[in-house]
């Protein structure tokens, strides 16, 4: 007897099936502990991180993106709660939840680093995070780079930074 388990390709935070499969005996899994993470099939938990080189008090922006997230996710949320629950009761596991969570670290180099884990959609993943990106930056222009440098024109496709000759 044995399992056959399938690749997942988790580069640049995209879900991919790669095709590649692996066959492992059964007896493994007497000796090896195993996790199930069948459920990333239909929903993940998709974390990503931006990092903020200027030294700026972010933690003002914090509800306002878990506003902005809540505004991404409303046509999903609901289905994410409970197929999260139904995984921690069939799994027999304590998972983070559905809920997004975000949080503030500083890297190696001093820089700001904040941190998003959402459970989404699978296949609604980047789109989500490319979202959210883009209200982080425009929030950041907006009230931090602005601050640091009101002389300096914004950055607009009428005025971009570097024109192109």
């Amino acid at each position: 007897m044995a399992t056959k388990i399938q690749e997942i390709d988790l580069h640049h935070g995209q879900y991919h099936y790669t095709g590649k499969t692996i066959t492992l005996p059964n007896s493994l899994f007497f000796t090896s502990p195993v996790k199930n993470l069948n459920f990333m099939k239909r929903y993940v938990y998709h974390c990503f991180a931006i990092t903020v080189r200027e030294t700026c008090n972010l933690y003002p922006f914090i509800p306002y993106l878990l506003a902005r997230i809540d505004d991404h996710c409303e046509d999903f949320i609901e289905v994410a709660r409970r197929y999260n629950h139904v995984i921690e009761r069939h799994a027999g596991v304590d998972l983070p939840g559905a809920e997004p969570h975000i949080h503030l670290t500083t890297s190696e180099m001093g820089e700001q680093v904040i941190h998003f884990m959402m459970f989404v959609p699978t296949e609604r993943a980047s789109e989500i995070e490319q979202l959210i990106r883009e209200d982080f930056m425009s929030l950041y222009c907006e009230k931090i780079l602005k601050q640091l440098s009101p002389a300096t024109p914004p950055i607009t496709p009428d005025n971009p930074a570097h024109p192109v000759p």
